[in-house]
């Protein structure tokens, strides 16, 4: 029994040294399943940069949010601002200095026959 063990244990430290120092790659069966190993390597490189990509989306979609924020905060000041100058009351003092009047008569509708 100590000796299945201890032979496992030493299966388990040669695997490792060889992973370690490189001479699992020298191996025919390694090169022969290289176009995998590289088509996996080029895979993970391609899911970090989506995922890095992704994150950038992100972080440009919430500035884009607190620009639209800020500008629809803008668009309801300077639209009451805007209600406000254009009262009726509102216009009629400010022609005032230009010694205009309001009209009490109706406007007329002129008719082509």
């Amino acid at each position: 029994m100590q000796n299945a063990l201890s032979m496992v244990d030493k299966k388990k430290i040669s695997v490792l040294r060889n992973l370690l120092d490189g001479t699992v790659l020298t191996k025919t069966q390694v090169f022969k399943h290289f176009p995998f190993i590289l088509f996996g390597a080029g895979l993970m490189v391609l899911y970090i940069a989506n995922g890095y990509k992704a994150e950038r989306v992100i972080r440009d979609l919430n500035v884009a949010e607190s620009e639209l924020k800020e500008l629809k905060a803008r668009y309801v000041t300077i639209s009451s601002n805007l209600e406000m100058i254009r009262q009726q009351s509102k216009v009629a003092e400010a022609v005032k200095d230009l010694k205009l009047k309001e009209s009490t008569i109706p406007p007329t509708q002129i008719l082509k026959k």
